[in-house]
């Protein structure tokens, strides 16, 4: 059975933070890189961490417009190309029709 743990008003829980080598009451496995910090301490890491994860999400924002206008600018080369085989097809057209009308 589990010992229930008293918290005391001044103690390092109340306060926000944690002393050195003291468990934590509230943790069964706390993470490694966690383990023995304090409140301050873990929000400061927790903050590197999305700091980290910004630039990370900016990098692939980055990313993604570049593709995004490489995209708009293969369909705009897309449709001249279209636009010429269009003319070619009509200049076939034309050199067929008039190879095969009767000249009589």
């Amino acid at each position: 059975m589990k010992e229930m743990v008293k918290i005391q008003p001044g103690s390092s829980l109340m306060t926000g933070g944690a002393k050195r080598g003291v468990p934590n009451p509230w943790l069964f496995e706390e993470p490694e890189e966690t383990r023995g910090l304090g409140f301050d301490e873990i929000r400061q890491q927790q903050q590197k961490i999305i700091q980290e994860q910004d630039a990370g999400l900016d990098a692939l924002s980055s990313i993604i417009s570049r593709q995004k206008q490489m995209g708009r600018e293969i369909g705009n080369e897309l449709d001249e190309q279209n636009g010429m085989i269009m003319v070619i097809l009509l200049l076939l057209v034309a050199i067929v029709v008039v190879g095969v009308w009767p000249t009589k």
